[in-house]
């Protein structure tokens, strides 16, 4: 996968290809090009990191979350739920409880899909 990355460092494109080829470079040169692994997931407008190979997403998923140099990710406030669920279950988090009070532990809402019939 080849990534066009703008001066801003933004990920402007994604081409489908294992090499950059000089009309690449000749038709966009105030871009650059990079060989990402196919295990990243690459969004156009996140932000690339060439030393790493790895884009950071331009946002969070909640205004709330953070991000994780580390776990490289955005991570929520308060930890993701350790309870058991089935198979039809996830938890999702409810950034308005949060941000009516962030000393509230119950901000992951347990979902429950119904099967259909």
């Amino acid at each position: 996968m080849i990534v066009q990355i703008g001066s801003d460092n933004v990920v402007k494109n994604i081409l489908v290809g294992e090499e950059v080829d000089d009309w690449m470079i000749e038709e966009n040169p105030d871009d650059t090009f990079s060989i990402a692994p196919v295990s990243n997931l690459v969004v156009m407008g996140d932000v690339w990191y060439e030393d790493k190979k790895l884009t950071k997403p331009a946002n969070p998923p909640y205004p709330s979350w953070t991000w994780n140099e580390t776990e490289w990710q955005y991570l929520p406030p308060v930890t993701y739920p350790t309870d058991e669920i089935t198979v039809d279950q996830w938890w999702d988090w409810d950034e308005d409880a949060y941000q009516a009070d962030n000393s509230d532990p119950n901000v992951w809402v347990l979902i429950t899909e119904t099967p259909p019939e």
